[in-house]
């Protein structure tokens, strides 16, 4: 293993201290059921771009009906970013509602965080890995993990899902990836290909789990698919309901999660949407919630802090249902992840 990958994923010291104050403050808070914020965001997740190259049927940028702005983040934004916080995060989420690989500064990005010693995951569907030294620069850029949406095994079913979708094209990147890796004698990025369990793909995991092993993958995570309303509930979830994150109710469908007041969350990460904006996490998927920008509010740490960031804390101290995006989340979701294998 190289020194730089041990030694970026070695907490700071100030890190650590963050860590400390931020767990502090939400265990208070869990105590008293009063709002105790301290400290900075621990995970912050930053959307490259919201746009994106195909057009899966329930995600609202392949849909376009994501109802923001489409953009690229300024990679001068991303660089104020990590003047307020980048001594404080510990993991860099590069990816929310489009395709980050569409941004051009996208790999500049990941160097940037890793010179601040930061775990950089991102996600993508795998489109723009084309040649070895497109796997290359990925590898050198230092990026710690990489999320690979293939939702099947065979051609046939990706498509169902994945319109616009190439699966050679992608199954082939993730190959380039992997033999470059083993080239160059990197254990990073770790290779996890993604797969939504859907009624098309529910019964393809054993033999998921040996196409997995030889595109040279690392992980395979079978994710439980979000709808928002029962006739996509029909269309799409799978017959087995335990690979669902819903149960059925007389009101409909509700989430398995544990029914509690607040939002961990809300305590350690933030997200940063392309067009600039804070929201509160990356359920506010049309920036309903906006905390404002670096342009009006003058630095993160101010946003974070700030009083309507605490007035939406505070509120699900109150009532954990208080905003709609809170009615479909995965927070206290125990299966999220239907399963993950390790290869």
């Amino acid at each position: 293993m190289r020194w730089h990958q041990f030694k970026g994923n070695l907490p700071r010291f100030s890190q650590l201290l963050n860590l400390f104050k931020v767990a502090g403050g939400y265990c208070l808070t869990y105590l008293t059921k009063r709002d105790f914020h301290w400290g900075l965001p621990v995970v912050l997740m930053v959307e490259p771009s919201s746009l994106c190259n195909l057009r899966c049927p329930l995600c609202p940028a392949g849909t376009k009906e994501l109802k923001r702005t489409e953009a690229f983040l300024s990679i001068d934004y991303f660089r104020d970013v990590l003047e307020d916080v980048g001594h404080q995060i510990k993991l860099l989420l590069l990816w929310n509602q489009g395709e980050p690989f569409l941004h051009k500064d996208l790999l500049e990005m990941i160097r940037l965080a890793k010179h601040r010693e930061i775990y950089v995951k991102t996600s993508t569907n795998g489109h723009f890995i084309n040649t070895e030294e497109q796997a290359g620069e990925i590898i050198e850029s230092g990026l710690d993990e990489i999320i690979v949406s293939i939702d099947g095994a065979d051609s046939e079913t990706y498509r169902k899902y994945r319109l616009g979708g190439d699966f050679e094209r992608v199954t082939r990147g993730v190959q380039l990836l992997a033999s470059q890796k083993r080239e160059r004698k990197s254990l990073t990025p770790i290779i996890d290909l993604q797969m939504l369990l859907t009624k098309d793909t529910e019964g393809q995991v054993e033999e998921m789990k040996g196409f997995t092993r030889n595109l040279g993958a690392n992980i395979l995570s079978l994710k439980t698919l979000q709808v928002t309303n029962l006739k996509e509930a029909e269309e799409f979830l799978p017959e087995d309901a335990s690979k669902w994150r819903y149960k059925k109710t007389e009101e409909g469908l509700k989430t398995k999660s544990k029914n509690h007041k607040g939002c961990r969350r809300l305590y350690y990460s933030l997200v940063i949407n392309s067009d600039g904006k804070v929201s509160p996490c990356c359920f506010d998927k049309f920036g309903k919630y906006s905390f404002g920008d670096l342009d009006q509010n003058g630095n993160l740490p101010g946003i974070w802090r700030g009083g309507k960031f605490k007035s939406f804390r505070t509120a699900l101290l109150d009532n954990s249902h208080a905003f709609d995006i809170c009615r479909n989340c995965s927070e206290g979701l125990e299966n999220l992840y239907y399963r993950r294998f390790y290869l």
